[in-house]
This record gives structure tokens, C-alpha cells and sequence, in this order.
């Protein structure tokens, strides 16, 4: 990739009186001298990744060890470039099927058809 995540924080919640993650969050600088962003701050939570430049960078994972071990965070990352072509084909889907329960009795009701 021609930009750049560096890991600042990392921040776990708990559900209270166990060990269980409620939430987890991790505090990123995003470097892209393309998208002329330089060391800007970024966040990317349980459930809300962050998409920049057609990638998106989901929080996979965590790993706090003990003892001062440095903090790693898991970021799935994942591009789609055939999510417009999806998307074209299930609006043209739903399309048909309006046409074909709705619309096609509507004409023939009129005599159209």
C-alpha cells in the first residue's frame, strides 16, 4: 500500500466483574502523502472500520500482554472492487420483480399488455 497505519493506543472495555471485551478500540495515525494526510488521527472500533482509498481495515483482533509487552492490534483488511457491479445487479433484480408483481397487472388491468 503506498500509505501507512501506525498503532498509538489501544483501548479495551470490559463487561463489568469478568474478562469478557465489551468494546475495543484501536487510535491510529494514518500517513498518505498521496491524499495529502500527514500523521492524522484515525479510530477504528468494534463494528465501524475505516475505509480510505477502497480498503477497509476492520479491528479483527487484540493481543495485551502482560509484564509491559507492547500492545498489537489484528486489522482485517479487505478490498471489494465488484461492490458497485453488486449493487447494479440486485437494484436491477429488485426491479424486475416490482415490474413483474406490481406493475404488469396494473397494465394488463388497463389493457396495456
Amino acid at each position: 500500500l503506498d500509505f501507512s497505519l501506525k498503532l498509538e493506543d489501544f483501548v479495551k472495555q470490559d463487561y463489568e466483574g469478568s474478562a469478557i471485551p465489551m468494546s475495543y478500540e484501536s487510535h491510529l495515525k494514518l500517513s498518505d502523502p498521496g491524499a495529502g494526510l500527514a500523521d492524522s488521527p484515525v479510530q477504528i472500533r468494534m463494528n465501524e472500520p475505516l475505509i480510505h482509498r477502497g480498503w477497509t481495515f476492520f479491528q479483527s483482533a487484540f493481543s495485551i500482554p502482560g509484564m509491559g509487552g507492547p500492545e498489537i492490534t489484528i486489522l482485517q483488511v479487505s478490498r471489494d472492487p465488484g461492490k458497485p457491479f453488486v449493487y447494479t445487479v440486485s437494484l436491477l433484480g429488485v426491479s424486475g420483480i416490482l415490474f413483474m408483481f406490481y406493475l404488469k397487472p396494473w397494465m394488463r388491468g388497463r389493457g396495456w399488455l
